[in-house]
């Protein structure tokens, strides 16, 4: 059997999972926020970086959206990851108004974040929406970082959509929703 062929019998393995769509694809340059307001009705979704860059040595967040609205109230968020580079720490915290899903990403020439964030239950009112995260990046001293871990939206709500906004400054690059049957 082709690498293809195993691919799709292990994703559809059991009836799990039929297909990935693509919903919307944004590209964008000096944004001061990147929003998806349309979730679908899917109950997973995949969010694809490719080459994001914020001012130098900013973080990039996350909050939900519900009925429009962003959600920033205190203690609504939860994460815990793992960053390894020149050191590894592990960044959690229980209590926040915000998902930070990196930091330290810059500007300068050869700084960019890649990877891909997974959400689930989004649409699904009786569940928390989690996060799991992979993402790599050159940071604002030319060190090479890499990131895995989740988070949650940490009240059972349907979500509208979902916002990412650096800290300070602007966004450039750019973000593909995906939604998974």
């Amino acid at each position: 059997m082709s690498p293809l062929g195993v691919a799709r019998a292990l994703i559809t393995a059991g009836g799990a999972v039929e297909s990935i769509q693509l919903i919307e694809t944004k590209t964008f340059s000096g944004a001061s926020s990147v929003a998806f307001d349309d979730l679908g009705d899917f109950k997973v979704h995949k969010i694809q970086w490719n080459n994001i860059h914020t001012g130098d040595n900013r973080d990039i967040n996350l909050r939900a959206k519900v009925g429009g609205t962003v959600q920033s109230a205190s203690s609504t968020y939860a994460r815990a990851m793992q960053v390894g580079g020149s050191s590894e720490a592990e960044d959690k915290d229980p209590n926040l108004d915000r998902l930070r899903l990196s930091a330290q990403t810059g500007n300068a020439t050869g700084e960019a974040i890649n990877g891909f964030i997974w959400m689930y239950c989004a649409v699904d009112s009786t569940k928390y929406t989690t996060f799991n995260q992979h993402l790599s990046q050159i940071i604002y001293n030319g060190v090479f970082e890499g990131s895995f871990g989740g988070g949650a939206y940490k009240v059972a709500n349907t979500l509208s959509g979902v916002h990412f906004y650096p800290n300070a400054d602007t966004l450039t690059g750019s973000m593909s929703l995906y939604g998974v049957k």
